[in-house]
């Protein structure tokens, strides 16, 4: 079975008393393709956050946003307080729930996870998975746990057979979708400013994750409808290769789609469209004349149009 290696990241992995932060890049070329990255605790958000999310996308790993769980306040104020984060970018990957130790755990902890997540799933239809240990989750999770239908990210710094065994004596989960296998990544190589770093795997291939992050990676140039000077259908318009386009709204240019952003097209920007890929009637890339390519059409935003 072939796993994917991930991080996850925090304001721990950066000095504060330096300039430097988190390098995603040394990540990425290291061989590290998604990152979930904290974004909040009780009601205030991670002081790197804005700073991580950014950076992990223009490096082009897959992002998940998680909260940690605290039992001093509303878990519907901390699931609000958490998807105002997210609103405007959730992000590739499900958020996450992270449902772990924390000071003195009540009885009812079990309650406060449900309760966030009912929460937050009134609030949006992203999905949200849950992060544990499963000796936690064992202590203070019933059998008939709601949670249950949701994918598990499981932590464990055990081997791997260790680790499924627990999950299957221990919880109701049939598999897990990702897990936290060490702490002892070495920071610095991967990009953290701290000398551990937490490392993860995704159960299941390159191809798979980018499917469940409901992306399908496919070459434009292999595209054979993708020909010069063909009109193209889109969900908005109908788009002709060569002509000219005008940015309406800042957009990354990348390598490829998804792919490593290299720059930021400007509002009023012309470029000359060369090539189109239709990913989905959702998502639709475009390649400018220098190469790179950037979102024609992202969900509901609409980047560029044609040139007047």
């Amino acid at each position: 079975m072939s796993y994917v290696l991930g991080i996850d990241v925090s304001l721990w992995q950066d000095n504060i008393s330096t300039p430097q932060k988190m390098n995603f890049n040394k990540s990425y070329e290291e061989g590290v393709r998604f990152a979930f990255i904290k974004a909040s605790q009780r009601d205030f958000m991670d002081r790197d956050f804005i700073y991580n999310w950014d950076s992990a996308k223009r490096a082009g790993l897959l992002r998940g946003a998680y909260h940690f769980l605290t039992w001093d306040r509303s878990p519907k104020t901390q699931a609000k307080f958490f998807w105002s984060l997210l609103k405007e970018d959730s992000g590739e990957l499900p958020a996450v729930l992270d449902f772990e130790y924390w000071g003195t755990v009540p009885s009812n902890a079990h309650n406060f996870a449900v309760e966030f997540y009912r929460e937050f799933k009134s609030l949006t239809d992203k999905k949200l998975i849950i992060y544990t240990g499963a000796y936690f989750w064992s202590k203070y999770a019933p059998s008939n746990s709601p949670l249950y239908e949701t994918d598990l990210w499981i932590a464990s710094y055990t081997s791997q057979e260790i680790m499924e065994r627990n999950i299957k004596n221990l919880t109701k989960w049939k598999t897990w979708t990702f897990w936290q296998f060490t702490d002892r990544l070495d920071g610095i190589k991967f990009g953290a400013e701290s000398k551990q770093l937490d490392g993860n795997y995704f159960n299941g291939s390159l191809e798979d994750l980018y499917k469940y992050a409901g992306i399908t990676i496919q070459k434009p140039e292999e595209n054979q409808e993708q020909t010069s000077g063909s009109s193209i259908e889109t969900p908005e318009q109908s788009i002709q290769t060569n002509i000219s386009l005008k940015v309406l709204k800042p957009v990354y240019a990348r390598e490829i789609p998804y792919g490593k952003i290299v720059k930021t097209r400007q509002i009023n920007e012309i470029i000359k469209l060369v090539d189109i890929y239709i990913e989905n009637e959702k998502r639709v890339w475009i390649k400018g004349d220098d190469n790179l390519w950037s979102a024609l059409i992202y969900d509901n935003s609409l980047f560029f149009d044609k040139l007047n």
